[in-house]
């Protein structure tokens, strides 16, 4: 008897959170935006923002977004597992080892802002702060236990993406190398072509007119205070260019990155075995 109550208990909680996500329910959204921790999650919402309040196309305002290392496949049926069932969904993925080199350096934001001041001694965000660059990258990639605010980013992501992918009716993957444009180190040839592939598959109907615009005001040419604090100006030596890991990887760091997250790199067109990407 009492195992029933508990299984109708639970049967209920998994109702309530398939109706109902921060004061949103199902019906609220048209499509999904999975991502991965540094993989341009502000750019994607400034690309929404764009298309919704400036071109005045308010169906981009109508998505759920969550990192793909929340992801959890377990018995609970949520809005997130309701909506990678029924509806189109995007899946923002980047090079590894571009992300490491942005964890580096949003650590070190933390850190120089005082965010985990109350969560772990100040010697031990010492020790990381003057540790070099070669080995806070080794760090991160091993999952150095000795720093636990570095050491579970990078394998959460990578680990769960098969299963946004396997849960995903209609998915659309897209790499944040071909989003980027000239300004970021990549191409507007190919800005152009995945800024068209995404509006096609999510049936957004814009004109060559406004198709311009977004591909001119897309990447990092306007401050964070415009655009309700979606559109970020990325810092050109840092995180927001592609490719930034080729001024920190020495070859073994590469055989580290290759032995670790090989299959992942392989999988989504990443070399790497070299210092040129595929």
């Amino acid at each position: 008897m009492w195992k029933k109550a508990i299984f109708i208990f639970l049967l209920s909680l998994q109702w309530l959170s398939a109706e109902e996500y921060d004061g949103y329910t199902y019906k609220d959204f048209d499509f999904s935006m999975i991502t991965m921790r540094k993989a341009g999650t502000h750019l994607m919402k400034k690309f929404f923002y764009i298309i919704s309040e400036e071109l005045g196309h308010p169906e981009a305002s109508r998505y759920y977004w969550d990192h793909c290392g929340s992801f959890r496949k377990g018995n609970l049926l949520t809005i997130r597992d309701q909506l990678l069932r029924d509806k189109p969904t995007l899946i923002i993925i980047r090079d590894l080892r571009d992300i490491v080199v942005s964890l580096v350096y949003y650590v070190e934001k933390w850190i120089d802002q005082g965010y985990l001041d109350r969560q772990y001694p100040q010697e031990l965000l010492f020790k990381w702060r003057h540790l070099p660059m070669d080995k806070k990258i080794k760090g991160i990639i091993l999952r150095d236990r000795t720093y636990p605010f570095v050491n579970g980013f990078l394998h959460e992501d990578y680990s769960q993406i098969e299963n946004v992918l396997l849960n995903a009716k209609k998915a659309l993957v897209i790499r944040y190398e071909d989003l980027v444009g000239t300004s970021g180190g990549g191409s507007d040839e190919m800005q152009k072509g995945i800024i068209e592939k995404i509006c096609h598959f999510l049936n957004f109907n814009l004109t060559p007119d406004e198709m311009e615009y977004l591909c001119a005001n897309f990447f990092g040419v306007r401050s964070q205070s415009e655009a309700t604090g979606l559109c970020y100006t990325y810092n050109p030596d840092s995180q927001g260019k592609i490719g930034t890991w080729k001024k920190h990887f020495s070859p073994f760091l590469l055989k580290v990155m290759e032995a670790k997250y090989g299959s992942y790199l392989q999988k989504f067109g990443y070399d790497c075995k070299s210092l040129a990407r595929s």
